[in-house]
């Protein structure tokens, strides 16, 4: 009988610890799921980032543009 016991006390242990340890794959992967999402969210700014800084270029361009145009007119004009 003292055997069985045991035998049962040792597989109620192990799947304790099986269980454990899914619940640890299953954080673990939750946590890597995160950071991915962190990731891509850092990513998007970023590109974002620059999308803006290109914009603000090209209307610092125009700008130039137009002064020079507005400059060579006057010169004509002179």
């Amino acid at each position: 009988m003292e055997e069985e016991e045991e035998e049962k006390e040792e597989e109620e242990e192990e799947e304790e610890e099986e269980e454990e340890e899914e619940e640890e794959e299953e954080e673990e992967e939750e946590e890597e799921e995160e950071e991915e999402e962190e990731e891509e969210e850092e990513k998007e700014e970023e590109e974002e980032e620059e999308e803006e800084e290109e914009e603000e270029e090209e209307e610092e361009e125009e700008e130039e543009e137009e002064e020079e145009e507005e400059e060579e007119e006057e010169e004509e004009k002179g």
